[in-house]
C-alpha cells in the first residue's frame, strides 16, 4: 500500500527553516504529533513518519517571484548569503504533486487587533500590488506603494474553502492575500491607514501566501487545513512590526501552530486517513 503524504506548509518569513522561532514551531509539532523528522537540505524539507502516513515538513515565503520577492530576498541575501530562500508559494504547490492532505501555517496581521489568535479562514481573496516602484530609494521613503495601490484593490476573486480545522457553526473568517507586508517600515503611515481602513469592514487578516495554496490543492479534493497566527494589528501602528512597542507573540505562535497540526492530524486519523 502506497504511503499517504501529508504536507504542512510554514509561510511567513524569508528564513522560517532556519529560524530558531520557527524550529521551535517544527519541534512543537514533532512532539504534539509525536513523530521524529530529519532534516532534507536539498529539497529544503522536514520528513517523519508515523503508522502509514508520510509527514513533510516545508516553507515558503511571498506569494509571487515579483519584484518585491526579488528586491527583499536580496536584502536577505545580503545578511545571511548561506541561507536558501524558500519559494513563493504559487511556486511551492506546482512541485507539490503527491499531497494527500495539506496543512498551512503562517503568520499574519490582524483587522481587529487581536494579536497571538489564532485564525481559520474559510474565504481567500488576492490583493496584489503593482510592483513596478520597489527600489532602495522608494523603500528608504515608503513609496514602493501609495494611496492609488490601495484604492486599487478589489474583493472579487473569492476562494471558498470548507477549512478542514474549522468549525461549521463557526462566524467565516476572511483573508486577504498580499505581495508586501503593509507596516510603516515599508509603506508611509497614512497608507497604512488607509489600507486598514478600506479593508476593515471585510477582511479579518492579512498574510502572504494562502490564496495560492488554497487555489492549487482545492481541484484535487484532498483535506485542506489553514491556520493563521496573528503576529500585529493594523488598527494602531505601534502594534505593527518593527514599530513602536510591538512585541512579537512567540509564546502564542509556538503553541498555537503545532496545536494546529495536531488537531488535523488526529481529525484525518480519526477519519481513516491512514487505511
Amino acid at each position: 500500500m502506497n504511503k499517504q503524504k501529508f504536507y504542512i506548509i510554514l509561510g511567513g518569513f524569508p528564513e522560517a527553516y532556519n529560524d530558531p522561532n520557527f524550529l521551535n514551531i517544527i519541534s512543537g509539532i514533532s512532539n504534539n504529533l509525536k513523530v521524529q523528522f530529519t532534516f532534507n537540505k536539498k529539497e529544503i524539507m522536514y520528513i517523519g513518519q508515523a503508522e502509514d502516513i508520510e509527514i513533510r515538513i516545508c516553507f515558503c515565503w511571498d506569494p509571487l517571484r515579483d519584484n518585491f520577492y526579488n528586491f527583499f530576498g536580496n536584502q536577505y541575501k545580503s545578511e545571511y548569503p548561506t541561507h536558501t530562500i524558500p519559494l513563493p508559494s504559487y511556486e511551492l504547490v506546482k512541485n507539490i504533486t503527491d499531497a494527500n492532505a495539506v496543512l498551512f501555517l503562517g503568520l499574519c496581521g490582524s483587522f481587529k487587533d487581536k494579536i497571538g489568535e489564532l485564525f481559520l479562514p474559510d474565504n481567500f481573496y488576492l490583493g496584489c500590488f503593482k510592483d513596478d516602484k520597489v527600489n532602495d530609494k522608494n523603500w528608504k521613503d515608503g513609496t514602493v506603494i501609495d494611496s492609488d495601490d490601495i484604492e486599487n484593490i478589489k474583493l472579487n476573486n473569492k476562494i471558498h474553502l470548507n477549512n478542514y480545522l474549522s468549525d461549521k457553526d463557526s462566524n467565516e473568517i476572511n483573508v486577504i492575500t498580499t505581495n508586501l507586508t503593509v507596516i510603516p517600515k515599508h509603506v508611509k503611515k497614512e497608507v497604512v491607514s488607509l489600507f486598514y481602513n478600506k479593508l476593515k469592514s471585510k477582511i479579518n487578516i492579512v498574510e502572504k501566501e494562502s490564496y495560492f495554496i488554497v487555489e492549487h490543492f482545492k481541484k484535487y479534493k484532498i483535506p485542506i487545513g489553514v491556520g493563521i497566527c496573528s503576529s500585529d494589528g493594523l488598527a494602531d501602528p505601534n502594534n505593527m512590526m518593527h514599530n513602536g512597542t510591538h512585541s512579537f507573540p512567540l509564546k502564542e505562535m509556538n503553541e498555537k501552530l503545532p496545536l494546529a497540526a495536531k488537531l488535523m492530524f488526529e481529525k484525518l486519523k480519526k477519519e481513516g486517513f491512514c487505511k
